[in-house]
């Protein structure tokens, strides 16, 4: 049969033989809960059984932190990060509006050496002037607008509420501004001229609208608030994006629930019919001991339902119970060969990848053939990608060139379940010949990217 495994060999159904006795030695019957009598090799069997849970329980913890990381909450270095980037942006502006002062004075000057006879330019003075009178304030007003920005954010369902809640504070801060400056005026700089004949308030009028101190303000106001609210709608466009990203791995994470659901049906639907011929053939025993191995099969499955990700170790071992339970029913027609690499054994792969597909080969390959079967199971690195192959000698068939193919349950699950969890990354062939066999290929990436950015 083609593929790159090695041939069969004898030697490989004797590890069959012996994994399925190892399996019985191991297994906790149904038997208790249906009220049948126990064997007393199968008590015998439990108390070894309670510390095999126990060591596998640790490993199992174990695994899972390595596969799954404790996350960390990101939100205090985000905050953290918002606060600089904001101190930033106000700095940023503020100096923009000293350095536009700067410019206004220096173009006066030029304005007044091209156009004034006996102009004597003084690029410092006035520089300075509107430094400590019109920018040193708002060093202190900017925190304001800040705390404005961040209580009543410009947004499209309260934007009537933000723009007079600004207005106000706009003009308080004008008032304070015209106000501290007139008093300063009137005691610093008025004394020993014609302007301290005036009051304070009198000189805060003259600062606010004949040297159009509150036009000023309005416009470094405005330009503070529009590059604070344009952060709100930078953050509030992150928030919608980061809420449906987390939507969308929620509805991710459903979806492969509910294909994993769909496993552990169809394969006990499948047992179960396997374990009623038995019976009805009077094969009482076999029958028996195909229970006793499924519901180790089951206690396993059950232990890491919760988890989507599994080593490759972890998923072969599952193959081996159910190729044991198998074993039951064909005996040593049945011959299995596993070659995996050691290199891949700790690679994570989906839960329950592996077992679906060896079970349809199982029933559909083998289900109506005569004589001996043969499976061959391998896994290796081909690059920085896993390469799975599974081949086996059944009655084949056309599959996707017969246009009344379906896709039964396994297969289904399993493509869909790749492509969820690797989209483009993964590739998975099937190639099937009508008295042949059939053989899939499943190429994955060794460290998939949801677990690369968890690490």
């Amino acid at each position: 049969m083609p593929g790159f495994i090695a041939p069969y060999s004898g030697a490989v159904r004797v590890v069959g033989q012996n994994a399925l006795q190892d399996l019985e030695s191991g297994t906790q019957t149904l038997e208790d809960a249906a009220g049948i009598p126990a064997h007393d090799s199968v008590v015998s069997a439990r108390t070894d059984d309670t510390s095999a849970q126990r060591s596998h329980a640790g490993w199992h913890f174990r695994a899972t932190l390595a596969l799954h990381p404790p996350p960390i909450d990101p939100l205090p270095m985000i905050e953290t990060f918002e606060r600089k980037s904001s101190v930033r942006s106000l700095a940023g502006t503020l100096a923009l509006v000293w350095l536009g002062f700067a410019v206004y004075t220096a173009l006066q000057q030029i304005s007044g050496i091209l156009t004034l006879r006996d102009f004597t330019p003084s690029l410092v003075g006035p520089l300075a002037l509107l430094t400590f009178y019109y920018w040193l304030p708002w060093v202190l007003f900017a925190p304001l607008v800040a705390a404005g920005s961040a209580r009543f954010p410009i947004r499209p369902g309260n934007w009537p509420k933000a723009l007079l809640a600004h207005a106000l504070l706009l003009l308080a801060i004008a008032l304070v501004h015209g106000l501290g400056i007139g008093v300063f005026y009137h005691y610093a700089d008025a004394p020993g001229t014609a302007m301290a004949t005036y009051e304070p308030w009198q000189h805060a009028g003259h600062f606010l609208f004949g040297d159009d101190m509150l036009l000023f303000d309005m416009v470094v106001y405005a330009w503070l608030a529009a590059t604070l609210n344009i952060r709100n709608f930078h953050q509030i466009v992150r928030q919608q994006e980061l809420d449906a990203s987390k939507l969308n791995q929620r509805l991710a994470e459903l979806r492969l629930q509910t294909l994993r659901m769909q496993i552990d049906p169809h394969f006990l639907f499948n047992a179960m019919n396997a374990i009623a011929v038995l019976i009805k053939k009077g094969e009482n025993d076999r029958a028996e001991q195909t229970i006793r191995l499924l519901s180790r099969f089951f206690r396993q499955t059950l232990e890491s339902s919760d988890r989507h990700w599994v080593t490759l170790e972890e998923e072969l071992d599952l193959v081996r119970q159910y190729i044991a339970i198998v074993q039951v029913r064909f005996g040593d027609r049945l011959t299995v060969t596993e070659h995996c690499d050691a290199s891949v054994r700790a690679a994570p792969v989906p839960a329950m990848l592996l077992q679906p597909l060896i079970e349809n080969a199982v029933t559909h390959g083998f289900g109506d053939k005569v004589g001996p079967c043969a499976l061959e199971l391998a896994c290796r690195a081909d690059g920085d990608r896993l390469a799975i192959a599974i081949a086996d000698d059944g009655v084949g068939g056309g599959f996707y060139s017969d246009p009344h193919f379906e896709e039964g349950i396994g297969l289904k699950n399993v493509r869909g379940r790749l492509e969820q969890l690797y989209g483009r990354e993964h590739t998975f062939e099937l190639t099937s010949t009508p008295g042949v066999g059939t053989r899939i290929e499943i190429r994955v990436p060794l460290l998939p990217k949801a677990l690369a950015a968890a690490k």
